[in-house]
C-alpha cells in the first residue's frame, strides 16, 4: 500500500484501471498487426522463391553427401580387393 496525500492507495486497483484503459487498445493493435503480417506473408513471391531455393539446395546437398559416401565405400572395397589379390 502506498500513501499519497495521507490516503492509502492499493496497487491492485491502480493496475486494474491501467489495464482497462490500455489493455483494449493494446490488444486491438496486436491483433491488427498479427492479421496484417499473416495476410502479407501468404502471397509473397520472394519468400516462395527463397523457400524453393532452400529446398532444392538441401536435396542437392543430400545427393552430394550420399554420392561421396558411396564413392568412399566403392574405393575402399576395390582397394581391399586389390590388396587381397596382390598377396
Amino acid at each position: 500500500m502506498k500513501s499519497v496525500n495521507g490516503e492509502f492507495i492499493q496497487g491492485k486497483a491502480n493496475q486494474d484501471s491501467r489495464l482497462k484503459k490500455f489493455g483494449v487498445r493494446a490488444g486491438a493493435g496486436a491483433m491488427a498487426l498479427m492479421g496484417s503480417a499473416s495476410a502479407w506473408a501468404t502471397g509473397d513471391p520472394v519468400k516462395e522463391q527463397i523457400n524453393t531455393a532452400v529446398s532444392t539446395g538441401q536435396s542437392n546437398y543430400t545427393l552430394v553427401v550420399v554420392g561421396v559416401i558411396a564413392l568412399c565405400a566403392i574405393s575402399f572395397g576395390l582397394g581391399l580387393l586389390a590388396k587381397r589379390l596382390s598377396n
